[in-house]
């Protein structure tokens, strides 16, 4: 219970919505409310859910488990689950004002509970065939496990047959072979067998060694080629150093040369200018 003062000065027939609203808000009551209508604040039992709506609906109704009852009324009723109520263990867990709605739908004409039970009808034919289709599927993994449990057995037995086979015939191959040959035989055939692998392991040497000389000589024949090919490259960059160095030394000639006539040609036109200032003298 919560007391909530109408007004400050406490005068009868005030109502002052603020302050209400404020002691409402602090004392936690709308959060509350806010929380109840999120929630599922109504409960109800199939018990009382059977014995408050069974009288109203037909005899095909009443028959049904009281959980079935609850479901398919609910579900008759356009309560969609999840949304408008929650199917827990022995009760039905609803929103806050649906118990009320059911009360009001239930109560109405006689048409209401006809098309009710046509609902219920539907959706008991709906769940019955998928509740067939799942017992299908669940029996055909059924037999498939059982299935595989007598593939294991077999198997099991099988591999006991043959481990008492070789228990029992091994010891008798032994001394069935023991009788049939004699030591010498077996000596020899023994000496046989080691001289094989001998001759397979020296088989398998000289062929790695081959392989590892033909390995080694593709190796120098790939480094000699790989000396001759630096030998040409640094042939070839001597002679065209030469070349190069030729070529330097001609434009050098050549230079000297271009300047030596150039003298001559500075000397020869001074000797024919003072002769030209001679003959003009004259």
């Amino acid at each position: 219970i919560r007391c909530i003062k109408p007004n400050p000065r406490q005068a009868p027939g005030e109502f002052v919505p603020r302050d209400v609203m404020t002691q409402l808000r602090y004392s936690g009551m709308c959060a509350a409310l806010v929380l109840m209508q999120a929630g599922f604040p109504t409960r109800v039992s199939f018990d009382d859910l059977y014995e408050r709506y069974a009288p109203k609906m037909p005899a095909m109704m009443q028959r049904l488990k009281k959980v079935t009852f609850a479901e398919a009324l609910l579900v008759a009723l356009d309560l969609h689950g999840g949304r408008d109520f929650q199917m827990g263990l022995t009760k039905v867990f609803f929103r806050a004002g649906k118990l009320a709605f059911m009360d009001e739908l239930t109560s109405s004409s006689g048409g209401a509970v006809d098309a009710i039970v046509r609902k219920v009808r539907a959706w008991l034919a709906r769940k019955r065939f998928f509740a067939a289709g799942h017992a299908v599927v669940a029996l055909n993994r059924l037999q498939a496990c059982v299935e595989g449990v007598r593939r294991v057995r077999a198997f099991r037995r099988a591999a006991r047959h043959m481990l008492r086979m070789v228990r029992v015939w091994l010891p008798l191959l032994k001394t069935v072979r023991s009788r049939l040959y004699s030591e010498e035989v077996l000596r020899a055939r023994r000496e046989a067998e080691a001289a094989r692998l001998r001759a397979e392991q020296e088989e398998q040497a000289r062929r790695e060694a081959e392989e590892q000389a033909a390995r080694e000589a593709e190796e120098q024949a790939r480094l000699q080629a790989e000396e001759e090919r630096r030998r040409k490259l640094e042939e070839a960059r001597k002679k065209e150093e030469e070349a190069r160095r030729a070529v330097e030394a001609r434009m050098q000639l050549l230079a000297d040369d271009n300047a030596r006539l150039q003298s001559a040609l500075q000397s020869a036109q001074g000797t024919e200018q003072e002769t030209q200032q001679q003959l003009q003298q004259l």
